[in-house]
């Protein structure tokens, strides 16, 4: 029974992961609206038939009977609307100034960001990081027998280090070879020799001695920087395949890509623990973030791009000119959805 109920309840906990980024991604829209006097008149969490609302001021939250994210809804911003409606609006999104428009429009990226700024950040500090301090050696490994708990590892042949890090990289470097390692035990230092095992990794040969490092728990600073450097990363390595893929090689971004069934599968096999967890929803929110600042319609970046035409043309782009613009955006994104869905069931199912 608990072999369906985890998995169950872990892809539960992933879905309601997805809603609430995307909940919040709407929140940062509403509260920019909100600071930018501009006229919001609803704010749902769900879609479809509204099953619980309240009215505050000029605007109506509320609670909607699909529990699939949520929407805000600015006057001026429906493609829509009745055109002469809209014009009439001072305080409609329409009216509002460039630089309103872009606050408003990338303050949802912008909150998701910052969420996954602070999530990953909280993973790290909780996680901590390895020590070069031996918590315990692994049977049938070259390290059993030779190495002892509490031994500090400070060397691997010519590289000296307290970094873990450094020191397993320069392990790794020499699988099924003899390597010394210089290690402080009891006030002492001693030298000694060892013949790393070997195993594949990415189909690629690593050493192995088969230790487990103590870990310490990472100061808020170093938890912060940790997570800027990995955002930092994984955003350059999303550049450089959409880079590749613009200049006539999109399979690697193709077969990195995944569709929101690919994500609930994999969040649901790796969240077996609250910092996988809380690990996954991290990179989610990230990733939501950063697919919103793709300059495509109607996502959002896609929008202040057309804003930013119409700033420079002086007058506003013709309704079924947008119409039509967001209407093949959203087309291009549909087709790339059922490929990507099509792509992960073939994968996982």
């Amino acid at each position: 029974m608990s072999d369906i109920l985890f998995p169950a309840l872990r892809m539960i906990a992933v879905i309601g992961g997805f809603i609430f980024l995307i909940v919040i991604h709407e929140f940062g829209h509403l509260v920019a609206a909100k600071i930018s006097k501009i006229k919001v008149t609803d704010f749902f969490v769900g879609f479809g038939p509204k099953l619980w609302t309240f009215k505050k001021g000029e605007t109506t939250y509320g609670i909607a009977a699909i529990p699939l994210g949520g929407y805000v809804k600015m006057a001026g911003s429906d493609l829509i609307e009745d055109e002469e409606a809209e014009s009439d609006d001072e305080r409609g999104l329409a009216k509002a100034s460039l630089l309103k428009k872009f606050f408003i429009i990338s303050a949802g990226s912008a909150v998701n960001f910052i969420a996954a700024f602070l999530i990953i950040a909280i993973v790290f500090g909780y996680g901590g990081t390895a020590t070069n301090v031996i918590d315990k050696t692994l049977s049938g490994y070259p390290a059993k027998g030779i190495l002892k708990p509490g031994d500090k590892v400070v060397g691997v042949n010519d590289v000296r280090s307290t970094e873990w890090t450094k020191l397993s990289n320069e392990i790794k470097k020499y699988p099924n070879k003899n390597i010394k390692l210089i290690i402080q035990r009891n006030g002492q230092t001693l030298n000694l020799d060892i013949k790393a095992a070997v195993k594949t990794v990415d189909n690629k040969k690593i050493g192995f001695i088969g230790v487990q490092p103590k870990s310490r728990p990472l100061t808020i600073i170093e938890s912060l920087k940790g997570s800027g450097a990995f955002l930092y990363e994984v955003v350059t390595t999303i550049n450089g395949l959409i880079y590749k893929a613009i200049t006539g090689q999109p399979a690697q971004l193709a077969k990195s890509s995944t569709s929101i069934v690919g994500a609930v599968v994999v969040g649901t096999q790796i969240s077996t623990t609250i910092l996988n967890y809380l690990f996954f929803i991290g990179s989610i929110s990230l990733a939501l973030g950063y697919v919103n600042m793709l300059p495509i319609p109607p996502l959002d970046a896609g929008r202040i791009f057309l804003y930013v035409i119409e700033s420079i043309k002086g007058s506003p782009i013709k309704r079924n000119t947008l119409i039509g613009i967001s209407a093949t955006g959203f087309a291009l994104l549909l087709t790339l959805m059922i490929y990507l869905v099509i792509k992960d069931i073939i994968n996982f199912f």
